[in-house]
């Protein structure tokens, strides 16, 4: 659970800064053509499998943050940044990985 959980902070590091990267007016996530990218190991793939979702990923940031806001506040800080700019781009990313079929249900909405 940890491993994957991992997985799914360093994809969405990965993924906000590409986001951060791209200009203010981009209509989509044009910055990511840009990465050259690798085949990843069934491994790697089942430690995220359940774990795309950007509502989800933007959560456990948000844990991040709190977890280390006393004893590593920059680190805090940069793991909500990265957090409210998963959540403006939450649609985006989500319809990326509902498109890669990757894409999960929310485990973190409430109904």
């Amino acid at each position: 659970m940890l491993k994957a959980k991992l997985a799914a902070a360093a994809a969405a590091l990965t993924v906000s800064a590409t986001l951060l990267a791209a200009p203010a007016s981009a209509s989509n996530i044009q910055s990511l053509e840009g990465i050259v990218a690798q085949e990843m190991s069934i491994e790697e793939m089942q430690a995220v499998t359940g774990e795309l979702n950007a509502y989800d990923i933007a959560a456990e940031l948000s844990a991040l943050s709190a977890k280390y806001a006393t004893s590593a506040p920059r680190l805090s800080a940069y793991f909500a940044s990265l957090a409210a700019k998963t959540l403006v781009n939450a649609d985006r990313l989500n319809a990326a990985f509902k498109k890669l079929g990757v894409l999960t249900e929310c485990k973190s909405c409430t109904p």
